[in-house]
Order: C-alpha cells, then structure tokens, then sequence
C-alpha cells in the first residue's frame, strides 16, 4: 500500500463528490504528482474519474486539470473507456449505463499525454465488496444533541458475519447533505458483527447549521456503501487530517494512504450501495 508524504489542498476537492473548503495544513512545496479521486459503484449513472496535479501549499487556485488522458477501467472480461466531460475539464466519465458487480476486481489505467516526474503511466486496483440490504430507516428528533437540537437516521438492517466497513450519505429531498468526506460517517461493525443493527445512529442532521435543517415533511433518503478496509481506512486518515487542529500543539501531519502507483495520490475506490428512505413526522413530546 502506497502512502502519501503530503496531504494536498486538491485531495479533497475530488473523492466522488465536489467538496470546496480549504485544508490549513502546513506543506513543504514539492513537485507536481498525480491526484486521482473517482470511485464505481453498484448504482447504475456515470461514474466519475478526476485528474489534476498537486499543488503547493500557497497556490490559491483551483488545481490544475490533467486533460487529454486515455482512462479506463477493466473488470477482468472488458474494458471501458472514459470520456472527458467537458473536453478540458479533468473528469472522465464511464457511459450512463455503467454499474458495478459486488465480488470483481476493477483495474483503472491512467496514459497521460505528458510525463508528470517522469511518470506517464498510473494504475489501481480495487474489489466491490458484497451489497448490504437496508430493511427500513427512522428518524428521531433529540432536544439534547447540540443548541438547536438534532434529528437522528436511525438504520434497520442485517449485519453480516465477516468483517465489513460502511459509509453512510444523506440526502434532503433528493438532494445530497453529506457533499463532503468530511460530512460523511464511516464505522466498521465491531459494535454489531453478524447481529440485526436494530435502530443505531448511523448519521446526525445539527439544527445549528442551515444545510442540515430538517422540516416536518422532508423526505430522508440514506445510502449505505459498503466499503473495502483500505478505502474505509482511507477516508479515516483524511478525515483525521482535515479536522480541526491547535497548530502550536498538534502532531505533524500524517500519511494518508492512496492505492494510486507510480507516485500518484488519492484513490480509486470501488464499492456498492443500497438505500432506505423516509418522511419526516411531526415532533411528538412524551
């Protein structure tokens, strides 16, 4: 497993969907390597590949496109080839109709059309982990959880036997809240292998804040993606990287691993997905 020396500004601005804030963590400048961010999953829709190149620390912005690549991805019987959407844009997409299978192995190949240190040719492995079934969600509203409040996604479902890690992504009237790796909750199933999750807390919608506010009415949709232990580990180290920090009394900053080669950063992730969904009830006093 490759590890990073650096994390970069850039890293979160990919990882399946946009994110857009800073990361105050202090680089030494380096030369420009690789980022990679894209993942395919169960869903069937386009599914994104993201290039660009790293950038110093002080370098104000956007990072640069990697445009003009041949990206591909192959599950051990064909081979599909991404286009990049727009042209110039750095983000290469599979046709609308691609999906996932739980149990392959997919195989990104990168040719990019410059060298960047040396390096024209990137590539990363992953295997879809097996789909979980979501039985049903709930949602309850708790007076104690922060100032304004907090409603709570409840999940309902089978866990299995072996090990497995998740993610979980909510979405506020079809719209996605959880927009950011650092919004998303990851947990393995130490507190509940091979038993019924029975209504644990699988994601908190804070009242303080505007996007998470929650409405009688609202319709709540879950995702759960089923993650291989690497990814789930990798989403664990940014998140770490990216939380708040006293600059005079924490550590330095640590490796956050990629499964990009030839010196690329970020992650190619492949894992499956299912959802529940429900309508928000009125708030009921006991």
């Amino acid at each position: 497993m490759k590890t990073l020396k650096y994390l970069l500004p850039c890293l979160l601005g990919f990882v399946f969907v946009q994110c857009t804030e800073k990361i105050n963590i202090k680089l030494d400048n380096t030369s420009p390597r690789l980022v990679v961010d894209g993942a395919i999953t169960t869903d069937t829709t386009a599914h994104k590949i993201k290039l660009a190149t790293s950038t110093d620390y002080f370098y104000n912005q956007p990072a640069p496109a990697v445009t003009g690549a041949l990206v591909t991805i192959n599950d051990g019987s064909s081979t599909t080839i991404l286009t990049e959407k727009p042209v110039g844009s750095g983000s290469y997409e599979t046709p609308t109709t691609f999906f996932g299978i739980p149990g392959k192995t997919y195989s990104l190949h990168i040719e990019l059309k410059e060298a960047l240190n040396g390096q024209k040719i990137y590539d990363a492995t992953e295997t879809m982990p097996k789909q979980l079934k979501i039985d049903s969600i709930q949602m309850e509203f708790k007076q104690d959880i922060f100032k304004k409040g907090a409603w709570e996604t409840k999940l309902y479902a089978q866990d299995p036997l072996d090990e497995n890690f998740y993610c979980f992504r909510g979405y506020r009237n079809d719209v996605l809240v959880t927009d950011t790796l650092d919004r998303v909750t990851i947990t393995d199933d130490k507190l509940f292998n091979g038993r019924y999750t029975n209504g644990i807390s699988v994601l908190y919608w804070n009242q303080n804040m505007d996007w998470e506010v929650i409405h009688t009415g609202d319709r709540i949709k879950l995702q759960l993606g089923s993650l291989t232990k690497n990814y789930f580990n990798f989403i664990q180290e940014l998140q770490l990287e990216v939380g708040e920090k006293n600059p005079l009394f924490s550590g330095p900053s640590a490796n956050v691993r990629t499964n990009i080669t030839n010196g690329g950063i970020g992650y190619f992730a492949a894992y499956s997905t299912c959802y529940a969904s429900t309508k928000v009830k009125p708030i009921t006093t006991k």
